[in-house]
């Protein structure tokens, strides 16, 4: 198994953070921009990821392709997977991607129930994410989040199980990003998939807190392979 390596001045950052997610976890006092950062973010990802949008930008669509007021691009749809990612997802935003762009995946739920799921994404996007390190982007995959109860065949278990083997198989070009942990016993379910918009809103804060806590430590850090997370 790859060593793990650590983005270590980073993990008492997320500590902080964690404190607030526990203490009032509906929201996080602040802005995502209190830590400043120019680099651009491409979220893409399936319904998870469009409910996020609409908890930061508000409004009610089923799938988005958008640049919000914050410059960051939004590229998701409803019912996404691997599939989608390879011919329309990532296709669609490639040609936005520069040295200064933070590329988040914050997908997955949708093809938990595939015994090869993190081959999949693992093969796919480590070739890509090597493409982009090239031209100086960084890219994060955020682990895939628990469901309120199994859901067609999927469970927190066979989750947890497909978290650890990306983690064991993404290359070091992809940081993966533990949200799973802090947030544990802190999501509001609007259903047995999805999350209310506090959540979502949260969420959202804690993901741009760590990506501008890593470009602020990013310089002179060489990692095997980067994990955040809190402890």
């Amino acid at each position: 198994m790859k060593s793990i390596g650590r983005i270590l001045n980073c993990i008492l950052f997320a500590a902080c953070i964690l404190l607030l997610v526990l203490s009032a976890p509906a929201k996080i006092t602040g802005r995502a921009d209190t830590i400043p950062s120019s680099r651009r973010v491409i979220f893409v990802g399936d319904s998870r990821t469009v409910g996020m949008y609409m908890s930061v930008n508000g409004g009610a669509v089923d799938r988005v392709f958008r640049t919000d007021d914050d410059g960051d691009l939004w590229v998701a749809r409803t019912g996404a997977g691997i599939d989608w990612l390879r011919f329309v997802g990532v296709p669609g935003m490639e040609p936005k991607i520069d040295a200064n762009t933070d590329i988040v995946f914050f997908t997955g739920i949708n093809d938990e129930g595939y015994s090869d799921f993190a081959s999949q994404y693992a093969t796919y996007l480590n070739k890509k994410a090597a493409v982009w390190a090239g031209l100086g982007a960084r890219t994060y995959f955020i682990s895939v989040m628990p469901v309120r109860r199994n859901y067609a065949g999927i469970s927190n278990d066979l989750i947890r199980q497909h978290n650890e083997e990306l983690i064991e198989n993404f290359s070091q070009d992809i940081t993966y990003i533990d949200l799973a942990t802090p947030f544990e016993g802190h999501l509001l379910f609007a259903d047995d998939v999805h999350y209310l918009p506090d959540t979502y809103s949260t969420a959202y804060e804690y993901i741009k807190l760590l990506l501008a806590a890593d470009a602020a430590q990013h310089e002179g850090l060489q990692e095997e392979h980067c994990v955040l997370q809190c402890e």
